[in-house]
């Protein structure tokens, strides 16, 4: 993927570092965001995949400390 996609969105190092201050595994963040796999999770934060656009917004949510 485009260096121009992963400025407009969390970047891999990002989204790791929101599992990690939200204190979560792999595998509780992809429950959190909808019942993921672990591999979609790693995928992004190894940034192999983008995360989809409605995640990237449940990602800032996130980050955001907006809770659903």
């Amino acid at each position: 993927f485009s260096c121009r996609y992963w400025r407009r969105s969390m970047t891999p190092t990002k989204i790791k570092e929101l599992r990690l201050r939200l204190g979560l595994s792999q595998q509780a963040f992809a429950e959190k965001l909808g019942g993921l796999s672990i591999s979609t999770i790693a995928d992004w934060e190894r940034g192999r995949h983008p995360p989809t656009a409605a995640h990237q917004r449940r990602l800032q949510e996130l980050d955001k400390g907006e809770e659903r």
